[in-house]
């Protein structure tokens, strides 16, 4: 056995800022990433399984939906590949632990989908979800296990983004002007996030607000879908490709709130990267906003999910509130979720679940 084995994880960290914060977070707590980037490949494991102490998946459906949608004996090929996989982590005794971003696929899942996440779901001897909800649907609709289960709010890091430049030269640079209140969407766009929602309701603001759409379509058709409402509505500036943190930190420091008219959610990087750049938001009202939010009721408005008039009036009571006060009970709920705080439950079953002392489940 190798003197210290730690987490093979997938994808690799570099990926998305939530794993990089995460992982510095726990390995703090003394649960390191051995195996940044796991290949899933049988022969792999086996010649490094003395590294490993345990298995980590994120988005693991991105596995087989990476392949083309059309071809489904690719992609059942992959999932048969995946599941062989498990059953030897599971021979070799390495635990698998799934991080439940989705429990299905935001754009519609198919019968490959379910059989996908059910392979990876009974594998799992560790699940970690970030709100009630989805611990509820574990234990209610799937008969998880609730043993197996830990909650962790996704964590905030102040000091992730960059010093931001100034809010006139930000606006400016894209056209806007700093005399009106400024929305911002940002992330990788995909239908369920409710762009389109957020593109309704400006029109009803009347000449008081403007909107930055900044991000990358998840596919080119909705990309043109935005692009054409964005031509319609006044005041709206589109960046549809991926944002670099530093522009990134601009466009948060140059907006008066962050709009998150989801249609549904099981958790969001994007809520606590604008609660750590201090940005109050307006969100659609669900479970899992309701959730993160209700500890400082200023720093957020909700509105009917789907409503573009019911944002449009959620958007001016929130604006009406005062800015120094939306922006400290933002910065207050992103100390709450500080990540060394919300991994710790996360570090105490790792550290269980890896002891050779104390039976697995």
């Amino acid at each position: 056995m190798s003197r210290n084995p730690g987490l093979a994880v997938w994808p690799a960290t570099s990926t998305h800022h939530y794993l990089r914060s995460f992982y510095d977070a726990l390995g703090r707590c003394g649960s390191h990433v051995r195996i940044d980037g796991l290949p899933i490949n049988d022969r792999f494991l086996r010649e490094h399984s003395a590294e490993v102490s345990a298995i980590h998946f994120h988005w693991p459906e991105f596995i087989w939906q990476s392949q083309d949608e059309r071809k489904w004996a690719d992609r059942a090929r992959t999932i048969v590949g995946l599941w062989r996989f498990l059953r030897l982590a599971r021979r070799l005794g390495i635990p698998v632990i799934w991080t439940v971003h989705n429990l299905g696929r935001h754009e519609g899942s198919d019968w490959l989908d379910r059989v996908g996440v059910g392979i990876i779901r009974r594998s799992a001897a560790l699940a970690i979800v970030h709100s009630e909800q989805t611990r509820e649907s574990l234990t209610q609709e799937f008969d998880v296990d609730p043993r197996k289960i830990v909650s962790m709010p996704i964590g905030a890091t102040p000091s992730l983004l960059p010093t931001p430049e100034s809010r006139v030269e930000t606006l400016e640079t894209v056209g806007l002007t700093p005399a009106r209140k400024t929305l911002l969407c940002f992330g990788l766009l995909r239908r369920y996030k409710g762009v389109d929602i957020a593109l309704d309701a400006l029109p009803m603001l009347g000449d008081t607000c403007q909107l930055i759409v900044a991000g990358k379509p998840h596919d080119a058709a909705f990309g043109r879908q935005i692009e054409a409402m964005a031509r319609r509505a006044p005041n709206v500036r589109t960046i549809l490709e991926a944002i670099s943190e530093q522009h990134l930190s601009n466009l948060l420091n140059a907006s008066d709130a962050v709009l998150l008219p989801y249609r549904r959610i099981t958790g969001s990087a994007a809520l606590l990267t604008a609660l750590a750049a201090e940005r109050g938001v307006v969100v659609a009202d669900l479970p899992y906003f309701r959730e993160v939010l209700r500890p400082e009721p200023d720093a957020a408005a909700f509105f009917r999910p789907g409503s573009a008039s019911d944002l449009a009036s959620a958007i001016t009571t929130f604006l009406s509130v005062p800015l120094e006060i939306r922006n400290a009970a933002a910065g207050r709920l992103a100390t709450r979720y500080d990540w060394p705080t919300v991994v710790e439950p996360v570090a105490v079953h790792i550290r269980r679940l890896t002891s050779d002392l104390v039976p697995r489940l």
